[in-house]
């Protein structure tokens, strides 16, 4: 990482606006920082580190919240502006602090954004064209530790050396420094790849495993369904759950195959005596079938003779029963005619009767002259009913006249009240506009704050968000530690666990190879066939397995302990951007003040509401005045119409009611005439139709006689009535015709199977023993049924034995392929991480950080031997930290103080160097630690030092081996900054940027190498 250019204003010390063009000040690599004692020197390290991540150098011994500077303007915002180049690209971070405004309630919330800029944006000035990467605090502070590679903590330990953090490299325990380390020289591929292994060859195993259980299953079922004595297939289950390769189950493989054959051979004997019983049934079962049919036969032939001799007997009767049915056929044919005559002759006797009440007259006397005499008189009625119809009319067109004139005369006086009214309403409509008017002016006023209290809640509810994604952060954490305490408790008791089962295993070794050890045989161990005092076995001996399960017990609580605390550090580093960012402020404070913006912008909404209300209304006012000038027209214009239509109707009715008058005569009234007539014409209509009616009667009568004299000349029947008895209702008739139809077809039905030939062969004297034959068919299924069970359950005895014996083969095939496959990779993992067939017993990625930090300190040892002037080196320890459960990483430190003691090199803690040796031994580690990453290009470039600390407990001559060690950095391209007030270092270092207290309390910046200008 190399530093660019650095903008603040109202930061720390530093009220106004402040720059440190960095290309211009470490134009020769090495440049001082320098100032009095609480000037602000530190201050600038601060900016830094909480533009790049949201929180000072000083970490949780320091707070954010001083960052924004009590010198600055109340009015202005306060901001750190950084550009930085990476080995992806250059890229600016703007951050702001919470900050209070004078007069406002509500704090304002920080702010950050980062860009990534064009390769020549700061040499152009074209600082705005760059892509826009982050606009939030949290997620800003989230992405640029993603684009360092570092954290903000190991930030401080390896880029920015802050005052009491510098030693914190050199003084970390050994697994602190090999997360560190890991991070920067990315060598998660090394435990990535270890892990794949681990996984690897515990899959591998478990294939084994599951594969030899497999086998076993199947050899146990194989034995099972071959029907094994129980004591032979537990030996070959042992057998197989004891093998260690696939020869072992080679004599059990024997075992099953000898079985299989035997049921073989007994399958064939029984499907032979299976094949013999068959023959005898079928033989058996055609006997039956023969006897049976001749018994059903006889049976049959009984029961057809039987029915012959009861149809013959109900032969009379079927004749009789056919001449009744010819004679309703014949009387069917003239039906219709018997029908229409006496349908005439009825409506005949319906015609006089109507003729004698309607005139009085008999039907017998009444002649076609009356007929025509009485249709005459009614025409003559209906002519007159024309006349009467039209003076009817007119009396209608006179009443409906009248109303009118009345129903006119209520309208002309409506009209006249609403032209009154509409009058009235346009006065008041005058008066309400002019209110309204007052109101709209006052409306406005107040709706014109909308986007002011829009914006001012708007910021209020992003904190509220802000606030309780922090107490959510806060809450997790909380739970995270219970976890982590949790998970730390059961890391110890898994080791615990591990170390007392490895113990036992050991403790155990006599045990179990004691129960190997049989009478006459030799010992493996001394090689004596006497054993006359074998180690005796405890309680339970511990399994290879139990050590393997206690060891991935206790790697995997390590596992989830260290995912626990990498969850924890990310959640608390975007707990502290979120501090920052929101001040501290409390949920409480927050809700309030969002209240408050609600509130206020509510009322302004509600402003809002009221002007387009009242503007509504205005327009509202408007419409109904013009609205009711065009009625006041309209209405105007409707009176003078009416007046001369009511003028010339009643001229009209006068004259229609002279006319009626002169119409009536001596009638009362028109209805009453209309009513006589209508009268008169009824009774006259009703005499035409009965005399019409009896007439037409007559002439229906005469013909339906006539042909029905005429149909019955081709019947059997002499009279009409004769003819009406011979009828039968169709259902009787439907009846008839169906008996004597299955009386003819029975018939037929009987003799035909009497025919038959296996009826027709019958002399009635055969006898059929269908008992008998039943009973041997019986006797002969029961031995063919019982000697086909027997053949079925061998066969499949036989089948499945030699599918299991398959299956067998096939699972030992895989259970051979499995074993072959897992001795690699469990080998590899193993060698990997450091197991059993491992010689060193030192994981990979432990012996790759082992290397690489070896040449770290092999670096750091070549500045320190020249700071110290061959004093000290530094040495890599493989010794657990004092107080450490965990197993040693081999990243542990140790100072060898060649000239402590005559009788040669004494091994120190680095605790025990003093103040300034612990300054240049630590500087000479992060020296070191740069110098191999530039080397090797590892994941981070460490182009630049800021060192804070230490130059004032250095004497002259150790200053000036560190200063040109130093300066010997330089050479390459890295850029040193050290921050101090020794007045040696401003005399050796002409680079400076200076920091000077001002009279107010506040500091000023200047620099001795003036930076570009900046756009």
């Amino acid at each position: 990482m190399k530093l660019r250019y650095l903008a603040m204003r109202g930061i720390g010390p530093f009220g106004g606006e402040c720059t440190i063009d960095f290309d211009a000040v470490s134009v020769n690599g090495l440049f001082l920082l320098e100032g009095p004692t609480g000037s602000g020197k530190s201050t600038i390290i601060d900016a830094i580190t909480w533009a790049l991540y949201g929180t000072v150098a000083g970490g949780s011994e320091s707070t954010a919240d001083r960052m924004r500077s009590s010198h600055a303007d109340p009015e202005a915002e306060s901001y750190v502006d950084l550009w930085i180049t990476l080995s992806s690209g250059t890229y600016r971070v703007r951050r702001t602090p919470q900050w209070q405004r004078e007069g406002r309630k509500s704090a304002i919330a920080a702010t950050a954004k980062l860009w990534k800029l064009p390769d020549d944006a700061i040499e152009s000035g074209c600082l705005e064209a760059g892509e826009v990467l982050c606009t939030k605090v949290a997620d800003t502070t989230i992405e640029i530790g993603s684009l360092i590679g570092l954290q903000a903590d190991q930030f401080v330990q390896t880029i920015v050396l802050p005052q009491g953090k510098f030693a914190q490299f050199l003084k970390l325990s050994s697994d602190d420094r090999t997360d560190l380390l890991e991070r920067i020289f990315d060598t998660s591929l090394y435990r990535r790849f270890s892990e794949t292994l681990h996984d690897l060859a515990s899959d591998a195993r478990r294939s084994v495993d599951d594969s030899r259980l497999a086998l076993t299953t199947a050899l146990s079922t194989a034995a099972t369904i071959a029907e094994l004595p129980h004591e032979v297939i537990q030996v070959i289950e042992d057998t197989a759950r004891n093998a260690t390769s696939p020869s072992d189950i080679a004599p059990v493989i024997k075992q099953l195959t000898d079985a299989v054959t035997t049921h073989g051979r007994e399958s064939e004997r029984a499907d032979a005596e299976a094949e013999h019983h068959e023959k005898h049934r079928i033989a058996a079962h055609e006997h039956l079938a023969a006897v049976t049919a001749l018994h059903h036969a006889i049976e049959r032939r009984a029961e057809l003779i039987a029915q012959q001799t009861e149809l013959n007997a109900r032969t009379h009767a079927i004749e009789e029963a056919e001449r009744t049915l010819r004679n309703h056929g014949a009387a069917a044919r003239i039906q219709p005619f018997l029908t229409a005559a006496e349908h005439a002759e009825h409506e005949l006797t319906r015609a006089e009767q109507f003729a004698r009440e309607a005139t009085g007259i008999d039907p017998h006397d009444i002649s076609d002259t009356d007929a025509r005499a009485a249709h005459a008189r009614a025409d003559e009625l209906l002519r007159e009913s024309g006349a009467i119809n039209e003076l009817v009319q007119r009396a209608a067109e006179l009443d409906i006249a009248q109303a009118a004139q009345c129903a006119d005369q209520d309208e002309l006086q409506r009209i006249r009240n609403e032209l009154e009214a509409a009058k009235a309403a346009i006065d008041v409509a005058s008066r309400s506009h002019e209110a309204v008017q007052e109101q709209l002016a006052l409306a406005e006023q107040a709706a014109s704050r909308i986007q002011q209290t829009q914006s001012a809640r708007d910021t209020a509810e992003a904190l509220v968000t802000r606030v309780a994604e922090r107490e959510d952060l806060h809450s997790r954490i909380a739970t995270l530690d219970e976890s982590i305490a949790r998970a730390i408790a059961d890391a110890q008791h898994a080791e615990e666990h591990r170390h007392r089962v490895a113990s036992s295993w050991f403790a155990s070794a006599a045990a179990r190879l004691a129960t190997e050890l049989r009478s006459g045989h030799a010992c493996p161990v001394c090689g004596s066939t006497i054993h006359p005092a074998p180690a005796q076995p405890g309680e339970s001996l511990t399994t290879q397995e139990q050590v393997t399960a206690a060891e991935e017990a206790a790697t995997s609580a390590r596992r989830h302990l260290d995912e626990l605390q990498r969850t924890r550090a990310e959640l608390s580093g975007r707990e502290s951007a979120l501090l920052a960012e929101t001040n501290s402020i409390t949920m409480e404070a927050a809700n309030e003040q969002l209240a408050a913006a609600e509130k206020t912008c509510q009322e302004a909404q509600a402003a809002t509401l009221t002007v387009s209300e009242l503007r509504a209304t205005l327009q509202r006012l408007d419409d109904e005045s013009h609205k009711r000038m065009r009625a006041i027209d309209s209405l105007t214009t409707s009176e003078t119409q009416l007046c001369a239509a009511l003028d010339h109707r009643s001229a009209t009715i006068s004259e229609g009611q002279a006319y009626i008058a002169r119409r009536l005569g001596k009638a009362t009234s028109v209805e009453a005439l209309q009513e006589s007539h209508a009268a008169a014409l009824a009774e006259q209509q009703e005499r035409v139709t009965a005399i019409d009616s009896l007439i037409t009667a007559q002439q229906a009568a005469q013909r339906a006689t006539a042909a029905l004299r005429h149909a019955l000349g081709g019947t059997p029947f002499t009279a009409a009535q004769e003819a009406h008895d011979a009828l039968l209702p169709e259902t009787r008739a439907a009846e008839l015709q169906a008996s004597i139809a299955d009386h003819h077809t029975a018939l037929h039905d009987v003799a035909r199977e009497l025919a038959q030939p296996d009826i027709a062969a019958l002399s009635g004297d055969e006898i059929a023993d269908v008992t008998a034959a039943q009973e041997a068919e019986d006797a002969a299924l029961a031995a063919a049924q019982a000697a086909a069970t027997a053949a079925i359950r061998a066969r499949q005895r036989a089948t499945q034995s030699r599918a299991a014996l398959e299956q067998c083969h096939k699972r030992l095939g895989e259970f051979a392929a499995t074993y072959q496959q897992a001795a690699s990779a469990i080998r590899l993992s193993e060698l990997v991480n450091a197991g059993a067939a491992s010689l060193t017993h030192i994981p990979l990625t432990t012996y790759v950080l082992q290397k690489r930090f070896e040449r770290v300190v092999a670096r750091a040892n070549e500045h320190l031997e020249r700071i110290s002037l061959g004093r000290y080196s530094l040495k890599r320890t493989d010794e657990k930290e004092k107080g450490s459960r965990k197993a040693r990483t081999g990243l542990g430190l140790v100072v060898v103080d060649h000239l402590g003691n005559k009788s040669g090199d004494t091994e120190r803690s680095t605790r025990t160097l003093s103040g300034g040796e612990s300054f240049y031994t630590a500087l000479s580690l992060a020296l070191g630690l740069a110098d191999v990453v530039r080397s090797e290009n590892g994941g981070i470039a460490l182009d630049t030092l800021i060192i804070d600390e230490g130059f004032g407990s250095l004497d002259d001559t150790t200053l000036d081996q560190v200063l040109s060690v130093l300066t010997g950095l330089t050479v390459h391209g890295r850029t040193v900054a050290i921050v101090s007030h020794v007045e040696e270092l401003k005399k050796m270092i002409p680079e400076r940027v200076i920091v000077t207290p001002q009279a107010d309390g506040s500091s000023a910046l200047s620099t001795t190498s003036p930076g570009r200008a900046l756009i």
